[in-house]
């Protein structure tokens, strides 16, 4: 194709890209802009000359002539701005399957950067991190009948302090004696109570125990230390711990059979997820369990582990090396749920009437360390 000496010889050098516009070499075969294919004119292997402005003018092109490009914008823009249909196309985007990456100058004009679409974090779910220690809590006490009681009169009876048996003949007597009178005056009157008025009636009178967990010595609670785990008086508290990344412990009050109860005591999570009360303990039992992230819960494990009451609490102390007083109220099948003294929750269940009591830790992931003090209960 010849042109001599007139202006579109000189021209030829100052060609553009029919699609964006976009100055290109001579024997340019794609863009390096939108990766338009471009065409010859004859066998010389010259390029076809195409005025600049008859490129920008053109607003669409059809599919045949799009090269295939995935996710191309048909419609053309000047590369010294921006679009509004939207930024420009990237080149080093995936082409027909194929990714293909220029070298090129930057362009003068506004680029829009890709947005990174980071997608919310969920918050922690109670539920997800107590599941996986209520299941093994199962699995270990409940399959195979009264797993609890078994543990409590079989595996560590010698490892009771010597002074325990007295103490024990003690909380009984007194036991008996507080419920038949507790009973007479309570159960025409307990429904009728605020959630406040039960706490401060069922916890008005003197504990059958009443226990500082300071010491072993006159304690009716189980110490003992294993390789993965502990129930033992380290440093004026009682300490349930769990040497492995996961799992869960219970330590027992021996001989502790209750049926009307208000079971309370302070505790704090220093390591792990979680803690909290059992009671009702025998072919089954009832968990209240308090976790560090403010969450609640009372579960029901009779074969089947159903939850009975959950939730968050801004009476809770969230967090680590946090004190939290926990405090049950059972009676006739009405559960009530006290933290720090204020009511959280309340339920009706009476498949289990009576029972032992145990202190529970957990942790679903990491080593635990729950520390209690101050173990109080009230028979009503």
């Amino acid at each position: 194709m010849d042109h001599g000496g007139s202006p579109l010889a000189e021209e030829k050098l100052t060609v553009q890209c029919p699609s964006c516009g976009t100055t290109l070499s001579p024997g340019t075969a794609i863009c390096p802009r939108c990766g338009t294919h471009l065409s010859y004119t004859s066998d010389s292997d010259e390029l076809a000359y195409i005025e600049y402005g008859a490129a920008r003018q053109e607003t669409a092109l059809p599919s045949s002539q799009a090269g295939g490009a995935a996710g191309q914008s048909h419609d053309s823009h000047d590369s010294r701005g921006t679009s509004e249909e939207g930024p420009p196309i990237d080149p080093g985007w995936q082409t027909d399957g194929i990714t293909q990456t220029f070298s090129q100058e930057p362009s003068t004009g506004t680029v829009q950067a890709p947005v990174e679409l980071v997608p919310p974090q969920q918050p922690r779910s109670f539920s997800a991190v107590t599941v996986l220690l209520l299941i093994l809590l199962i699995l270990l006490l409940v399959i195979g009948g009264s797993g609890l009681i078994y543990y409590a009169t079989v595996v560590h009876p010698g490892e009771l302090h010597i002074q325990a048996t007295a103490v024990v003949k003690t909380v009984i007597t007194n036991q008996a004696r507080g419920t038949a009178v507790a009973n007479a005056q309570a159960s025409a009157t307990v429904t009728a109570l605020t959630p406040q008025q039960l706490y401060t009636r069922a916890t008005g009178g003197t504990p059958v125990i009443d226990d500082p967990l300071t010491s072993p010595n006159g304690s009716i609670w189980y110490h003992y230390n294993t390789a993965n785990n502990s129930c033992a008086f380290l440093g004026g508290a009682y300490h349930i711990k769990i040497f492995l990344q996961g799992g869960n412990n219970t330590c027992f009050a021996v001989n502790s059979h209750f049926k009307n109860l208000a079971f309370q005591v302070q505790m704090t999570i220093i390591k792990g997820d979680a803690g909290g009360l059992l009671f009702h303990i025998g072919q089954g039992f009832y968990l209240f369990l308090v976790d560090q992230n403010g969450s609640y819960g009372l579960y029901l494990a009779s074969g089947l582990l159903g939850l009975l009451a959950s939730g968050n609490s801004s009476a809770i102390n969230a967090g680590l090396n946090r004190s939290n007083l926990l405090t049950l109220v059972a009676f006739d099948g009405f559960i009530y749920l006290y933290v720090n003294k204020q009511p959280v929750s309340r339920s009706f269940d009476s498949t289990y009437s009576s029972g032992q009591i145990a202190l529970f830790a957990g942790s679903a992931t990491s080593l635990t360390d729950v520390a209690f003090n101050n173990v109080q209960v009230w028979s009503i």
